[in-house]
């Protein structure tokens, strides 16, 4: 019985791969950046938008696309992301 698992334990070890994968930073536009850079400094949607002489549903979109890219649940979790990725 030793002998089985011990082997079987051998041959998973096999499967697995060697190291992980590096994970890219996902690819954000000059835009998306801008908005996560002031949104990084504390500005709301509205002085973003006042800002970059954009509506406040734009900024929101960009923010939008922003958390589905990171893969985060919000905009706070989206800043961090992107500073740790050195994005911003």
């Amino acid at each position: 019985m030793f002998y089985v698992t011990s082997h079987l334990s051998e041959l998973f070890a096999r499967t697995l791969p060697s190291r992980p994968e590096k994970v890219r930073p996902p690819r954000l536009s000059t835009r998306e950046i801008e908005v996560l850079k002031l949104c990084a400094s504390g500005k709301t949607a509205y002085e973003t938008a006042r800002i970059l002489s954009l509506s406040e549903r734009t900024v929101n979109y960009h923010v939008q696309n922003v958390i589905v890219k990171m893969n985060v649940c919000n905009k706070i979790s989206a800043v961090i992301a992107a500073a740790k990725a050195g994005i911003i």
